[in-house]
């Protein structure tokens, strides 16, 4: 309930700070755009005053080129007259007209120029004091803006603490829960990812030398106490304090470490960050005694330098394991290569006795005897040349050690419509492999689509596999060699890359179908089939039962 009220009052302050400094800009904005406004007013009237001067300039420079014009008319009108009438007087007016004119024209430039300035001067003090007013202002309200800024960084530092304590809540919460409830599977990551960015050559020997490094730096890190911190003044304390979240932190990731697999490095690396949540927690009591975020990274490095370490390990041992099972495969594919050749010979051997003691006989046979014994011969001889080609194909398949059958099989029952296995054998047999496969460890047998033969079978599965990796079940383990994909898509693929194969798009699944069929029908059906496979299931173990004694009476044979 704390922890509730401190984020509500950690909101509300900041929130609080967000209206105060929004209201703040409203009002500078206000003032600015109120200063604005009178000083346009200012720049408005003088522009008025200025425009009222240019009209009373332009109409006394009317008024005056009006006087020189009637002055120019009374001179012309003069000259007119001046040869016929001798009239000083009318000169003298004249030229007292156009002095007078000249004065009011001077007079009312003057008066213009000075109405001019006047209005010029009063414009250019309410423009100065619109600016004072404007710079005051502004002056004011920057102040009152950084301060207001200064007051709100403040309270915002404060409110970014208290969501930094808010994260540390909430994950000592996560930490109390995951101890209380488990750890689900939302902490797997896949162990892949571990291996990414890492160069080829890179293996569990370079992955060992680099948890070493790890822990070395972890154990400098404590040497150089930079694994943990308090804020207890007195040395003593302080020391014990540390070493106390010290203890209480490595002893929990070291039980933790001693767990790393290839699989569960996700939840490993969330139960060492719950430790280091709740040690802290626990630290708070010692004056804030706690791990530094330094020291859980250098933990968590060395739980992913341990579990790379784990990853690359399983990954060469899967490797051995494949190159021993592909080992003991060829040597199988191997001894029936020549067992089939022993055979052959031995058909081979059979079959020219049989043709030659036939021979023998036919010469010394009647004319009734010798048409059935030359049938014998003809099939005597198709008989040794069957064998003689079965012994080339079994030496042919011994000296191609790339050659063999790719296979593309089901099992509806097991793992359901559309999910297929692309494998290869090098078996003279093909269908001995996919028997195997259909053993004890699946519950129904393998159906068989297509069998593809080729002189470069790895080749050939390595294309089919690239193909369809897009849709491949396991994203882990590449041995597991089964593939989401539909029969018709697979059938278009070979065909479209010209190998030739008969394809069987229906499944039979023979023993799945009848054991549903089964499971739908009669109880009495259904008790009724299950005791017949109690009863086979008893006949096997005395079968074997029975061997073993065999084997026991008779251990040389």
């Amino acid at each position: 309930m704390e922890i509730v009220i401190a984020l509500a009052a950690a909101n509300g302050l900041l929130l609080f700070l967000l209206w105060r400094c929004h209201k703040s800009r409203k009002l500078m904005v206000h003032e600015v755009a109120t200063l604005t406004e009178k000083y346009k007013k200012v720049e408005n009237t003088w522009s008025s005053d200025k425009q009222r001067w240019s009209a009373l300039h332009e109409e006394q420079l009317t008024n005056l080129h009006d006087l020189d014009s009637r002055l120019q008319a009374a001179n012309a009108q003069l000259k007119a007259v001046e040869p016929f009438l001798a009239i000083t007087d009318a000169q003298q007016e004249a030229r007292q007209l156009l002095e007078r004119a000249n004065v009011a024209a001077r007079e009312a430039e003057a008066q213009g120029k000075l109405h001019a300035d006047q209005l010029i001067q009063r414009a250019s003090q309410h423009l100065s004091q619109a600016n004072s007013l404007a710079a005051q202002k502004i002056e004011s309200a920057t102040a009152s803006a950084a301060k207001i800024e200064d007051d709100a960084r403040q309270r915002a530092a404060e409110a970014l603490a208290l969501l930094g304590r808010e994260s540390e809540l909430r994950s000592q919460i996560e930490a109390f829960e995951n101890r209380i409830n488990g750890y689900d599977d939302s902490y797997l990551h896949p162990a892949s990812l571990l291996l990414e960015g890492l160069a080829d050559h890179y293996g569990h020997e370079e992955a060992a030398q680099a948890l070493k490094s790890a822990r070395l730096h972890t154990k400098n890190m404590l040497k150089g106490g930079r694994a943990a911190d308090c804020d207890y003044v007195e040395t003593n304390r302080k020391v014990t304090a540390i070493r106390f979240v010290i203890m209480a932190f490595n002893g929990e990731v070291d039980s933790i470490l001693s767990l790393v697999k290839t699989d569960n490095a996700g939840t490993l690396r969330q139960k060492i960050k719950d430790s280091f949540a709740l040690v802290n927690q626990h630290g708070a009591a010692f004056r804030n005694a706690r791990i530094t975020s330094q020291y859980l990274d250098a933990r968590l490095a060395e739980l992913d330098a341990a579990a790379r370490f784990q990853q690359l390990l399983k990954a060469e041992q899967e490797q051995q394991r494949a190159i021993r099972e592909k080992m003991r495969e060829e040597a199988k594919a191997q001894r029936e290569f020549e067992a089939a050749q022993k055979e052959a010979a031995r058909e081979e051997d059979r079959a020219r006795k049989a043709y030659e003691d036939a021979k023998r006989k036919v010469d010394a046979a009647s004319v009734e005897e010798r048409a059935a014994l030359e049938a014998k011969m003809q099939a005597l001889e198709q008989a040794l040349l069957q064998a003689q080609a079965k012994g080339q194909r079994a030496l042919s398949m011994a000296q191609k050690t790339r050659s063999g059958h790719c296979y593309i099989i089901s099992n509806v029952g097991s793992f359901g419509e559309d999910v297929l296995k692309i494998g290869l054998t090098r078996r003279l047999d093909p269908q001995d492999r996919i028997n195997e496969l259909g053993d004890a460890s699946v519950p129904f047998p393998f159906d068989v689509h297509a069998l593809i033969y080729s002189d470069d079978a790895p080749k050939l599965e390595r294309t089919l596999h690239e193909t369809f990796n897009e849709h491949r079940l396991n994203l882990i383990n590449p041995r597991k060699e089964f593939f989401r994909v539909s029969l018709r898509s697979v059938r278009e693929k070979i065909e479209h890359a010209g190998h030739q194969a008969e394809f069987t798009l229906t499944a039979a699944a023979q023993e799945w179908r009848e054991s549903e069929a089964i499971r739908r029908g009669s109880e009495e059906a259904r008790k009724a089939a299950l005791r017949s496979v109690l009863a086979q299931e008893e006949g096997l173990d005395d079968e074997l039962s029975d061997t073993i004694s065999t084997e026991k009476v008779n251990p040389c044979s």
